[in-house]
């Protein structure tokens, strides 16, 4: 029933406080927990949470994990920046509804940080994305070195920006359709392309 938190609400003397969990569905104003931000070492967004508003959690320098529910629509810009120890993204959806998160900009997404993605509790490394996918949105796998195989459905008509910047250690690319659907497809930029890294294509496989 709680509808607002004030800013000193959670003040610099709560020095043994290291955990959140986030059900606001939105946020306006500040950040209630700006004068603990650096000591935050885990934190959860509830399935109520459908908007991460703009650099949110940017500077949580402690942060280690945080977890996004299958709810989240949109994260906003900045939403993650300088969350430099962030070791670990957590996902409770599937890779459709992940595909389909609006991310503001790179440091919206928290790969970008983390350089993995878990997947209700299972790294992906092999991403296969279904057939129920036509698009994959910007930076929505940006950074995710954990990724070593990317196969794409046929259903696929557009990949944003920097969709796979920096996955590094992908080796294989697959396609399930053929030659002339995969000229029709619409890469934003170069990354938007995983083949960009793997350097190989590989049809129907």
């Amino acid at each position: 029933s709680v509808k607002y938190i004030d800013e000193y609400a959670f003040n610099s003397g709560c020095t043994a406080l290291k955990e959140i969990v986030w059900n606001a569905s939105s946020c306006i104003g500040e950040f209630p927990f700006d004068n603990i931000r650096t000591q935050i070492g885990s934190l959860t967004f509830g399935d109520s949470v459908v908007y991460i508003p703009e650099n949110l959690c940017a500077g949580m320098s402690s942060l280690k994990e945080v977890t996004l529910p299958t709810s989240v629509k949109v994260i906003a810009a900045g939403a993650f920046a300088n969350c430099s120890s962030l070791q670990r993204t957590n996902y409770l959806g599937d890779i459709e509804t992940w595909c389909s998160i609006e991310f503001g900009n790179a440091n919206s997404n928290p790969i970008y940080q983390s350089s993995n993605l878990y997947i209700n509790g299972k790294e992906v490394r092999e991403l296969f994305i279904p057939e129920s996918v036509t698009q994959v949105n910007d930076y929505a796998f940006l950074g995710c070195r954990s990724l070593v195989n990317v196969s794409l459905p046929s259903t696929i008509r557009r990949i944003g920006l920097s969709a796979f910047e920096d996955c590094i250690e992908i080796n294989k690319t697959s396609y399930s359709g053929d030659v002339a659907s995969w000229c029709c497809i619409e890469f934003a930029n170069a990354t938007s392309n995983p083949m960009i890294y793997s350097n190989n294509f590989h049809l129907n496989d």
